[in-house]
């Protein structure tokens, strides 16, 4: 909690995340037919893909540059990160 409120995390995650989402927006402006929809809170971000196949790809590519990225449980077009 020490290192959390020194480190002003909570506020650093909100502006991070504001900057990050509002970057894949972007990206999702410029690809309609892959990417539906990013929403999240801070640095806890989704993507919802139009296809679940699209995921996938996402996903190993992510990995191979070593990001941690999984699908949320109830729908395999979202992945969080």
């Amino acid at each position: 909690i020490e290192v959390t409120e020194r480190e002003h995390l909570p506020e650093r995650a909100a502006e991070l995340g504001k900057k990050f989402i509002a970057g894949l927006d972007e990206v999702r402006t410029k690809h309609p037919k892959a990417l539906h929809e990013v929403r999240g809170l801070g640095l806890m971000i989704g993507v919802e893909f139009t296809h679940e196949d699209i995921g996938e790809l996402v996903i190993a590519g992510l990995s191979r540059r070593g990001v941690i990225a999984a699908y949320t449980l109830n729908n395999p077009k979202v992945i969080r990160f």
